[in-house]
């Protein structure tokens, strides 16, 4: 029996019964009543158009890219397989709302071409997997995104928001009840299926609206437009060894030298993920990984005891985890990933923890959300390396918009040469001019 249908064949069944019986339970519970849709220009009316011929497909295109802008989601189901099963698409503009059906056997290439069009503004929210498809499929970037969750984070907005939240916030529209755990695979979808999937894209071009004249106000347009074009960054997607390291939870305390192992068994994790169309974390857990990490197995019998080990991938890749485990010994300790995060003191964590409350406070009376600009790990850093060094370290805060936001004033902040004041006005935490003084 092939790992795929024994290691994870139970959770999976569990988890599709469970999306079953949700989405069941929302077919029958869906409001069949009239829309309540308000009058505005930017919001279309009327029931999603239901699409499954590419003629209406490439018609829908077309009409996007004459509109010059159009917003986008996707519905898929990410837990059973290596790449998300795409069921969904939702395309709206000012005048139509449509969902489009992924399992019929479209050509989808011509709305990744879309979204890599930099002519064409795309609009998302928490679109990062809905674009992914674009590098995989075109090898591509998309361009001209605007993420609607990223831009509230800077109008003082809590990031990350759900889109109901800020459609209830800026336009004053309560959407339904979430339908986010449902078998979209399933047919026929119900009215209120459709309703719920056209309606994370209806509201899209008129919440940007409201956005972009917040954010001109603000002054943050500039800011918002950098971040979102990370979306755009093609090295975001896709396996990256490193990065899924930094995503190993029970991992971060391992020694560099462990660690190394650690990537080398990602690795092998991955191409054995993909060989049986598994998500990671179904095929092998992380725990699992970082045991092995810590104390190596010598052989195929040890590795095939160790708790949480499937035997039939320890009996099929056993020798290929072992194989990683060789490879990051005698790998060069310049390859080994850095440990570069400081050993705090007592006296040192109770300063971090005070800079990271003031850096909070002074980007909320900036109206960005702190965990946008940074977070307490970059905050540690920049802490010694500014009372160490006298600058910024390798972190975010040392270029682009977060230089410009905070990181040249903390490094003043910290030589005690600049002071900001906070106050409570119009029921709001507010800024007053920064002072400085010279050397």
């Amino acid at each position: 029996m092939s790992p795929a249908n024994s290691s994870s064949s139970n959770a999976r069944g569990h988890r599709r019964s469970n999306r079953r019986r949700q989405h069941h339970h929302a077919a029958s519970t869906a409001a069949d009543g009239p829309l309540n849709i308000p009058d505005h220009p930017l919001i279309p009316g009327g029931e999603p158009e239901w699409i499954q011929s590419q003629d209406d497909f490439l018609a829908l295109l077309e009409h996007a890219r004459q509109v010059g802008c159009f917003a986008y989601d996707t519905e898929f189901i990410g837990e059973l397989s290596y790449y998300p099963k795409l069921c969904l698409i939702q395309i709206a503009t000012p005048q139509r709302v449509a969902v489009v059906d992924g399992l019929c056997g479209l050509d989808f290439d011509p709305l990744w071409q879309l979204i890599a069009d930099p002519s064409v503004r795309v609009l998302v929210h928490a679109g990062g997997q809905d674009l992914e498809p674009v590098v995989r499929h075109l090898g591509k970037s998309p361009a001209n995104v605007l993420d609607t969750q990223v831009a509230a984070g800077f109008l003082g907005l809590p990031y990350p928001a759900a889109l109901s939240k800020l459609v209830e916030h800026l336009l004053g529209v309560r959407l339904g009840k979430s339908l986010t755990f449902t078998s979209w695979d399933e047919r026929p979808l119900s009215k209120g299926h459709l309703r719920y999937a056209g309606d994370d894209v209806r509201y899209l071009p008129a919440l940007v609206q409201a956005m972009d004249q917040q954010l001109e106000a603000l002054g943050h347009t500039q800011w918002a437009m950098a971040e979102c074009d990370t979306l755009c960054d093609k090295s975001a997607y896709g396996f990256d060894p490193l990065r899924q390291l930094g995503r190993v939870r029970s991992g971060r305390s391992l020694p560099p030298k462990r660690k190394r192992v650690l990537m080398e068994l990602l690795i092998e994790r991955d191409a054995g993920a993909r060989e049986h169309d598994l998500p990671p974390r179904s095929f092998l857990a992380d725990e699992v990984l970082v045991e092995i990490a810590r104390r190596p197995p010598k052989t195929r019998e040890a590795l095939a005891d160790l708790r949480g080990m499937p035997r039939p991938v320890a009996a099929e890749y056993g020798q290929r985890l072992l194989d990683a485990v060789q490879r990051a010994a005698a790998s060069d300790r310049d390859t080994w990933p850095r440990n570069d995060q400081p050993d705090e003191s007592l006296a040192d964590k109770g300063r971090v923890d005070a800079l990271w409350a003031a850096v909070q406070s002074y980007c909320a009376a900036r109206r960005v959300d702190p965990s946008l600009v940074t977070s307490r790990t970059e905050i540690s850093k920049t802490y010694f390396s500014v009372t160490k060094h006298g600058k910024l370290p390798e972190v975010r805060l040392a270029s682009s918009w977060r230089a410009e936001l905070l990181g040249d004033f903390i490094v003043q902040f910290l030589k005690g040469r600049a002071s900001v004041t906070l106050c409570w006005s119009d029921g709001d935490l507010a800024l007053q001019q920064p002072e400085s003084s010279s050397e």
